[in-house]
């Protein structure tokens, strides 16, 4: 418990302000916009939260929640990295989705009007 509560001031006081300094300057910098490379930054930051609260002994989910979390009042760096993501996560993670949800699926057990 103690370690997740150093993660969190540690997320908090340290690499907040850090990375909400360092985001809104990219995103002005490139006209409401993150190059590639920001972008790339940002998601081995989230990578990195989330082994970190995995080597803690949390779910990696939480830590790449508190990466998300620690810029939530940042609407400029949000709207940038939606933008790129969503593309990317339309192209890429939505047929895998429905293929493994279609593979999963039993039509022999659905009998009867009803179902």
């Amino acid at each position: 418990m103690g370690e997740v509560i150093a993660y969190a001031l540690l997320m908090m006081l340290v690499v907040r302000p850090w990375v909400t300094k360092w985001a809104r300057a990219r995103v002005r910098r490139n006209a409401g916009e993150l190059s590639l490379n920001a972008l790339a930054v940002l998601l081995i930051l989230v990578f990195l939260s989330a082994l970190a609260t995995n080597l803690i002994g949390v779910f990696s989910i939480f830590g790449g929640f508190v990466m998300g979390a620690i810029l939530f009042d940042e609407k400029e760096v949000g709207d940038a990295i939606r933008a790129p993501m969503s593309d990317f996560v339309t192209v890429f993670f939505l047929p895998i989705f429905f293929t493994y949800t279609g593979l999963r699926t039993d039509i022999g057990s659905m009998r009867g009007g009803t179902l």
